[in-house]
């Protein structure tokens, strides 16, 4: 299975989260802007153990695995910026 493959999770998410929230009026919003990154965290792992982890074996060819989890750590680390962001307008209202 190569990169494209991977669930729309990975790829279409990115525009509904990362813009910065129109509605950060206080440290609630920042809250539960927080938990909606880790739950979406949380699905793309998911997604990624169910299209990789039952199938690995010693025989395959890993370049595909090794593509999704160099894309999988990219996204996350996107997510985690975003997350510094919300602490940030946290610590502005909190």
């Amino acid at each position: 299975m190569s990169y494209e493959d991977l669930p729309s999770s990975f790829y279409h998410a990115e525009e509904q989260y990362l813009s910065p929230p129109d509605d950060v009026g206080g440290p609630d919003c920042a809250r539960r802007k927080k938990l909606e990154v880790c739950e979406l965290i949380e699905d793309m792992l998911v997604d990624f153990s169910d299209s990789f982890c039952g199938e690995v074996r010693p025989d395959m060819n890993f370049s595909g695995l090794i593509e999704a989890a160099y894309r999988l750590a990219e996204q996350i680390e996107v997510y985690a910026k975003y997350m510094d962001y919300l602490d940030d307008c946290y610590q502005v209202y909190g």
